[in-house]
């Protein structure tokens, strides 16, 4: 299964592959730039570029809890979860009711194995009735209930996720996924063809939609979405699986 979390941010929103950080709120512009720039490095993957960057903002934003959730998610990319749990302990001093923030730290309580507590946070997230996108706080508790291996529970979340956003495209990649390893094919490809029809899709969707309709044994369906990304994504690794046909590996 993909795990995708999505991270939330006062400022912007972060899914794992990437992160969008806008002018924030009370930070200097020295500031601003070394929290844009580390979030950017982390990104990226350079953990010490952006563990300098984020570092600097910390000294001229001591109190900032978007920096101090960036610096926890850094100290736990590196390993070093005691720093991790400190920063985000500091920021939930300062905003022990902010929904955004519970998103987060749940995020790396299930990162770090810690399931249950990190379902409860993005329960706090998602019942918040201020916090503008529970559907993603609903989307990280399925993926997270389907690495402890409760799917029943991860269905719920997914369900509710979509109830309030139902063309939000994670809960549907998320719910196909989990209906194909139910034995769904057909299910898992009528979801995925539904929203490409309306929204296109990236290539990991378009993807899963051309397993699910070769395991529903729809040729048919399966060729049809094959072009499409091969249209969409000549280049992509996805485009020269799906071209080798169904069942060819």
């Amino acid at each position: 299964m993909k795990r995708l979390y999505v991270i939330v941010l006062s400022t912007g929103w972060l899914v794992l592959a990437g992160w969008t950080v806008h002018a924030a709120a009370a930070m200097s512009p020295a500031a601003d730039a070394n929290l844009r720039l580390g979030v950017a490095y982390l990104q990226q993957g350079n953990l010490a570029t952006a563990k300098d960057k984020l570092e600097r903002a910390q000294a001229l934003a001591p109190n900032n809890v978007e920096v101090l959730t960036a610096l926890a998610l850094l100290y736990g990319r590196l390993g070093e979860p005691e720093r991790a749990e400190s920063q985000f302990k500091a920021a939930l001093r300062l905003a022990p009711r902010d929904a955004e923030l519970a998103n987060n730290y749940g995020v790396y309580l299930c990162d770090h194995g810690r399931h249950e507590e990190g379902v409860k946070r993005f329960e706090q997230a998602g019942t918040d009735p201020l916090y503008q996108a529970p559907w993603r706080a609903y989307t990280n508790a399925g993926v997270c209930l389907r690495a402890a291996r409760q799917d029943a529970a991860a269905e719920r979340a997914f369900q509710r996720a979509l109830q309030l956003r139902p063309q939000y495209s994670e809960a549907i990649f998320q719910m196909a996924t989990l209906e194909l390893s139910q034995q769904k094919p057909a299910a898992a490809a009528t979801r995925i063809d539904a929203y490409i029809r309306s929204n296109g899709g990236r290539p990991d969707m378009l993807l899963l939609g051309w397993v699910s309709m070769c395991e529903a044994r729809d040729k048919v369906g399966a060729v049809k979405m094959a072009r499409r990304l091969q249209e969409l994504w000549p280049d992509a690794a996805e485009t020269k699986a799906a071209l080798k046909g169904c069942g060819n590996g």
